[in-house]
């Protein structure tokens, strides 16, 4: 035994109750590294009582950890040099919590000789735990900077979500991590992870899913906005045997789910794997929290910046391409803010054709046009100043221009912007100037005119009496002369009926070819004054108009010529419906539809019986009512002749007539404000169409 031993044991026992109260740890060792001595605080960290462990080692007392202790211990005593600042942990033996301490070995030396070493132990958890918690913070905010300095420059929103789960899966050392976006607001929605971060045994998690493709438990916290962290996902009663599966397919031992609601719903969420189960601390937690709402905000604000970058693409192509001029300005003020000036700030390349001015950026318009009107600077300045816009025409007289102009004031009203929009209207003015000396001269001569007119008018209305009182005196003067020829020409007729039935048989031969000859004269006389009289009569004895039935008139008018029809074989077929309506003079409808029936039946084919057809058809505010034959026709040149009175395309020997049919027909058709229409090909047949209003009055 050490001659040393003795004597330290005699300093202890004179150390007494200090050694016993002091607030660290003490032991003290012989030179064997046998306990000689401990108080109470450090045999309570030893976790044996400090009776125990007298006359025995350290490895014996320590066990695990004297492997660390026992070189450093040989060194002190070897080097009589202290040792100090050890830092170890120990399990509380208490709660099992981890302790940390700081160890200190110092030689005991006595009479020149190294007797044993003293121990301290001071446990120092709490300071160390400050210490600690400062380096995670310090080292959580060195990660979010580094974080924020890497997303700030992306400007594709992929590329964010993939860098932030990159950069959060190497620092948290995860297995995989990925951010997913929600498509949609329902349950049944899904969610799209473009790009995931993963270790090269990980399979990826990449791809649409939906929204419960991990389970009930985490779309029903996802849907509460609540956070998860799993340490072992085997271990947790929430989650179902087809979730396990679920997790075990993808290798999911422990997960951190963090959803991203915004309005109301989820908009996104970040997940951290790990294949093994893994503790996640608070600091874990609140660091993921923080990345997935610093990883939204950069990708809205991707998103946003490349909307405002199309927008302002668009506005610029428009800008460019308009063929408005477009500027803005800055309406300068003088010290009584009054506008006295205002400055180009914008303006696009129509501008310059609309204006003429160039180099304009910057410049004032008092320096580019010294000459320009205060109107323009007046104007502007109150769009200025009061935020009203306006919409007006001027002329810009320093430029010889017209302009149509649009001004408001834009940004902030202290910065007394204007945005104008204008069009050289110079053209359409210098037009409308000509224009109006044209007016003022045509308003001249049209006034001339006018008067001349009215002295003609004058006239004319006198010609018109005449004509009408000319025209009035020709009536009578027809109807009185065919009445009175109609005295004279029945006694001709009746004396000449008499001759022939009573001296017939005492004439000669050719007496009696002169009496045949005088009745056939007489018979044709009688017919033509009749016709004139009918021809006079369309106007002079005309009835009121009323609603007709033109189905009705027309098989009325067929039913008039029914004898000759039968007698000549003739076919009429009448295929006017009954909805086929106008207002007319019903009788004089039905005459004219006669005379031209009576002209369908007369011009027919040799040794062929006649064929016509008669029917209606509605245009518009017009009812044409045509009756068509395949009698012998007529060329199209002689439409208008035959409708002449007294015209005949064929003598009395071949056809007979008065030639006065027709024209009757027409007159007819006149009198209701519309008109007869011939159309005819020699040898094939001929169409008569009546043109009439449905409700024309005479």
């Amino acid at each position: 035994m050490d001659p040393h031993v003795p004597e330290a044991q005699r300093a202890l026992v004179e150390l007494g109750a200090a050694f016993q109260s002091a607030p660290v740890g003490l032991a003290v060792l012989d030179p064997e590294l046998r306990y000689i001595h401990v108080n109470d605080l450090l045999a309570w960290a030893n976790g044996v009582p400090a009776a125990e462990h007298i006359g025995r080692t350290v490895r014996q007392v320590v066990g695990d950890q004297a492997a660390l202790v026992e070189p450093l211990l040989h060194r002190v005593m070897e080097t009589r040099v202290p040792l100090e600042g050890l830092e170890i942990q120990r399990a509380d033996p208490d709660s099992g919590e981890q302790l940390h301490w700081i160890l200190s070995f110092t030689p005991l030396i006595v009479n020149d000789g190294v007797a044993g070493i003293v121990g301290t132990a001071l446990e120092v958890t709490g300071p160390k735990r400050v210490e600690q918690a400062l380096r995670a913070s310090e080292a959580r905010q060195a990660f979010l900077v580094r974080l924020g300095d890497t997303l700030r420059p992306l400007r594709d929103p992929v590329e964010i979500q993939s860098e932030a789960a990159r950069a959060l899966g190497e620092h948290l050392q995860a297995d995989r991590v990925m951010y997913g976006e929600v498509e949609g607001e329902r349950e049944d929605d899904t969610f799209i992870i473009h790009r995931d971060y993963r270790r090269p045994d990980m399979p990826s998690a990449a791809g649409r899913h939906r929204f419960d493709a991990f389970g009930t438990y985490v779309a029903s916290a996802f849907r509460e906005g609540l956070t998860l962290a799993v340490p072992n996902v085997f271990a947790t009663e929430e989650h179902t045997e087809a979730d396990l599966a679920a997790y075990e397919a993808v290798a999911i031992g422990a997960y951190m789910a963090v959803p991203l609601v915004k309005g109301g719903h989820i908009a996104a969420y970040l997940a951290v794997n790990q294949r093994t189960p893994r503790s996640w601390s608070d600091e874990d937690v609140a660091l993921v929290e923080e990345v997935a709402e610093r990883t939204w905000s950069a990708v809205e604000r991707a998103r946003v910046e490349a909307a405002l970058h199309q927008s302002e693409a668009r506005y610029r192509a428009l800008f460019e391409s308009m063929d408005e001029g477009f500027c803005t300005v800055e309406v300068l003020l003088d010290d009584e803010q009054r506008p006295f000036d205002y400055r180009f700030m914008e303006t696009n390349p129509a501008f310059v054709q609309q204006t003429g001015l160039q180099d304009t950026f910057g410049r004032t318009i008092r320096e580019v046009v010294p000459d320009i009107e205060p109107f323009w600077i007046d104007t502007y300045g109150r769009v200025a100043l009061t935020g009203e816009p306006v919409r007006f025409e001027a002329p810009a007289a320093a430029l010889g221009r017209w302009y149509d102009v649009y001004a408001l004031r834009v940004g902030d009203p202290d910065e007394r912007r204007v945005a104008i929009l204008f069009n050289d209207i110079t053209v359409r003015k210098d037009a409308e100037a000509s224009l109006q000396r044209i007016n003022e001269m045509l308003e001249g001569r049209v006034a001339e005119r006018t008067r001349e007119l009215s002295d003609a008018n004058v006239e004319l209305e006198r010609v018109a009496s005449d004509l009408r009182r000319s025209n009035d005196e020709l009536q009578r003067f027809a109807h009185i002369a065919s009445h009175d020829l109609q005295e004279p020409l029945r006694k001709v007729k009746m004396f000449a009926d008499v001759l022939g039935s009573t001296e017939a048989e005492r004439l000669s031969g050719d007496g009696r070819d002169a009496l045949e000859r005088m009745t056939s004269a007489a018979t044709r006389m009688g017919r033509l004054i009749q016709g004139l009289l009918t021809f006079s009569r369309v106007s002079s004895r005309a009835n009121p108009f009323q609603q007709v039935d033109l189905s009705t008139v027309a098989r009325s008018a067929v039913a008039e010529l029914q004898a000759e029809i039968e007698r000549t074989d003739a076919v009429v077929n009448v295929e006017v419906d009954a909805a086929a309506t106008i207002t007319a003079d019903q009788a004089q409808v039905k005459q004219a539809l006669v005379a031209v029936l009576d002209n369908a039946l007369k011009f027919k084919k040799a040794n062929e019986p006649a064929s016509v057809r008669v029917w209606a058809e509605e245009e518009g505010a017009w009812v044409h009512l045509i009756v068509e034959d395949k009698g012998i026709g007529f060329e199209q040149r002689f439409a208008e002749r035959i409708m002449q009175p007294f015209e005949r395309l064929h003598g009395r020997g071949v056809y007979e007539g008065n030639g006065l049919g027709l024209a009757v027909a027409k007159r007819i058709a006149e009198r209701h404000r519309g008109s007869l229409v011939a159309e005819g090909r020699e040898g094939e047949g001929a169409r008569f169409t009546f043109v009439l209003p449905r409700l024309d009055t005479p």
